[in-house]
């Protein structure tokens, strides 16, 4: 198959290596995953943000909630996370529901709120950690507006539902 020569190639090519030079490569691998997670989104946000002409990030202020469940009229939830300035006053927020998992557009939402809005991302009906029946399409402004409603009844001090 395709996958069975890089394999063997690189099985042949790791035999051939001395143990001092494959602990140096494998403590090299792992130094730099330990940089690309600690200033990859840092520098992806910072990317973003050029990229979309925002003004640059200002360190601070924006909170992640995590772990809120929009309740359904059938009993069901959708899985929301924002990110918020809380001491700012209501701002605009965004409303963000993705079939493609809301982790997908962290990072956008995160750069997004650097800019002074709120961020609202959510699981559609039925994926990943929504529950319920996805049905393409079906209920997208049934969920909209039932998520709307609940961000106005929590009363966040963050939220202004009219803008």
């Amino acid at each position: 198959t395709m996958t069975a020569r890089p394999m063997k190639r690189w099985a042949t090519l790791a035999s051939r290596l001395q143990p001092k030079t494959l602990a140096l490569f494998a403590t090299s691998a792992s130094v730099l995953l330990a940089a690309v997670r600690r200033f990859g989104p840092v520098l992806l946000r910072r990317l973003l943000a050029s990229v979309f002409g925002f003004a640059q990030p200002l360190p601070g202020g924006i909170q992640r909630l995590g772990g809120l469940r929009v309740p359904l009229p059938g009993g069901e939830h959708l899985a929301t996370f924002a990110y918020v300035r809380p001491e700012g006053g209501p701002a605009p927020t965004f409303l963000v529901r993705t079939p493609y998992n809301k982790h997908v557009a962290e990072i956008l939402a995160y750069a997004v709120a650097t800019q002074g809005f709120n961020v609202v991302v959510q699981d559609c009906r039925g994926r990943y950690a929504s529950t319920g029946q996805f049905t393409f399409g079906a209920f997208e402004d049934e969920d909209g507006v039932a998520t709307m409603d609940w961000l106005s009844a929590q009363q966040f001090p963050w939220y202004d539902p009219d803008r």
